[in-house]
């Protein structure tokens, strides 16, 4: 059966996910303008706290039944997705007025970043968290969409690079960061997973 959104989601694939170039004229290029403002994350609500809880607490749940070692009922939790939205740093994103997806961006990097040797390591950086798409939704191009958006933030807030990590036994979210310009920078091990995340980095400045 074909999905109501279909349409539109195929116009997302198209706008956002073949752009690759990370420069323009040797400047840093936006890429997930969106004139009609259809696809703009926004900061989310607190208000929006059970909303968004459901949205994560069913993707874990789909984790867990299909055995993927991403999120499970230790990480994250409700409480830490409040503190997220009282920090004014979670995005949602909304699709004809209906939660589409998550992504939280601030500068708090996992103790685990500590040992990595990055490209600027002087850098200031974005990180980006909990990057999330509603399961229906998913492979209609939202995740890069949400992706570039974290870029253009960093972008137009003045940061040298973007840092993220991805479960390496997920190769269609590796391709997607280094599609969108990430460099592999080394693996981590988190105390909650069994397998090795790999790190990544986008620079925006030299």
């Amino acid at each position: 059966m074909t999905h109501p959104t279909t349409d539109a989601n195929n116009n997302v694939r198209k706008k956002y996910v073949k752009e690759k170039d990370v420069k323009e004229n040797g400047k840093p290029k936006l890429r997930s303008k969106d004139p009609e403002g259809r696809y703009t994350p926004r900061i989310a609500d607190p208000g929006q706290l059970e909303e968004i809880w459901d949205m994560v607490f069913n993707s874990v749940v789909l984790m867990m039944l299909d055995g993927l070692d991403q999120w499970n009922l230790e990480y994250p939790t409700k409480e830490m997705i409040k503190q997220d939205l009282d920090s004014g740093n979670l995005w949602a994103l909304a699709s004809n007025e209906k939660l589409t997806g998550m992504v939280v961006l601030n500068e708090n990097a996992d103790p685990e970043y500590d040992p990595i040797e990055w490209l600027m390591p002087e850098a200031r950086y974005l990180c980006v968290h909990k990057l999330l798409i509603k399961p229906a939704l998913r492979g209609n191009g939202f995740g890069a969409l949400l992706l570039h958006f974290a870029i253009d933030h960093a972008i137009e807030n003045g940061y040298d690079s973007v840092r993220l990590d991805g479960n390496s036994t997920i190769p269609w979210l590796l391709k997607m960061y280094r599609d969108a310009g990430f460099q592999h920078v080394g693996d981590v091990h988190f105390p909650m997973n069994k397998v090795p995340f790999k790190v990544f980095e986008l620079v925006l400045k030299r």
